[in-house]
């Protein structure tokens, strides 16, 4: 069954309310309100702003920003498969080399390291876009202008503010709460691409797991009160979304115990039990390999 319901990911589906994930996550887990008040409750004010730069790919670079913090040596490889050429491969490759060497460059390195994260989040952007809704990587490519220096220039002001500063949030008040083993951009049993034919059954890719916690990065702004202030909320979707990726691990392969979320603009880490949030918002406690196994038939059927 297309339980993405034609959309292929699985971010995307947990927010078409029409698709068979989100009726089952719904139907299974109605509950969220408990847990978005707890969160709005929590939150404290907005840190880092807006600069201008654009949003999905500010999210997507923070993304990066986080695991090459965690792993310096880290080759993303949802860059590194949009196109199968031994010329673009290399570029990704050095670009992550750039981005991971200049980590602990002291200050000389943190521009360098903002403008190799914000060049690898763009051809991460073109893969997941089949590079049809994010043409500059493949213009490049095929006009011969795609190298490391091209590519690191692509970053505008706004963006190199944005990411130093979220950066700089981060090294504060997240890295130091992780704990390995790192699972960066894990995948699951029905969402691993192979090295041949891609035979996902879904489209799923978390931002990382850390010593059992699944996490998601999130950078949004967050919307204005009433005094002009902005206000960090929890939507249903980020709680179907982490629930989501923990069903995916159908052989219990991270071991998973906590779901997360990190608020990157906030500097906010909110944590749960696996077994509180979904009895929480199930209502009653949750059998959840039996819920794995529900997903599992549902993909399969």
């Amino acid at each position: 069954m297309d339980i993405a319901g034609g959309t292929g990911s699985l971010s995307r589906a947990v927010k078409d309310k029409n698709t068979p994930l989100r009726l089952y996550l719904q139907q299974k887990f109605p509950n969220a309100r408990p847990i978005q008040a707890a969160y709005k409750s929590e939150a404290g004010p907005i840190t880092v702003e807006s600069a201008g730069a654009a949003a999905a790919t500010v999210g997507t670079a923070m993304d990066l920003v986080v695991r090459f913090l965690l792993d310096p040596h880290d080759v993303p490889r949802s860059a590194r498969i949009l196109l199968p050429f031994d010329e673009y491969e290399d570029v990704i490759d050095a670009l992550s080399r750039t981005a991971g060497e200049a980590v602990h460059d002291g200050e000389r390195g943190r521009q360098v390291f903002s403008q190799a994260i914000w060049a690898l989040a763009l051809c991460v952007e073109a893969h997941r876009t089949g590079g049809m809704s994010s043409p500059l990587i493949l213009d490049l490519f095929r006009s011969g202008e795609f190298d490391v220096q091209t590519m690191l220039s692509q970053a505008p002001a706004g963006a190199l503010h944005e990411l130093d500063a979220l950066r700089g949030l981060a090294e504060r008040v997240l890295v130091p709460r992780l704990q390995r083993p790192f699972h960066l951009g894990p995948e699951f049993d029905t969402s691993k691409r192979g090295d041949g034919i891609d035979t996902r059954l879904i489209a799923a890719e978390a931002d990382l797991i850390c010593n059992g916690l699944l996490l998601d990065i999130k950078t949004q702004l967050g919307n204005k009160n009433s005094a002009g202030i902005r206000k960090d909320t929890l939507s249903a979707d980020h709680l179907y979304q982490l629930l989501a990726y923990a069903l995916l691990d159908y052989s219990d392969t991270y071991k998973i115990t906590q779901l997360g979320l990190y608020s990157a603009r906030y500097g906010g880490l909110h944590v749960w039990s696996l077994a509180s949030i979904t009895s929480i918002m199930a209502e009653h406690e949750v059998d959840f390999g039996a819920a794995r196994q529900d997903i599992w038939d549902m993909l399969h059927a």
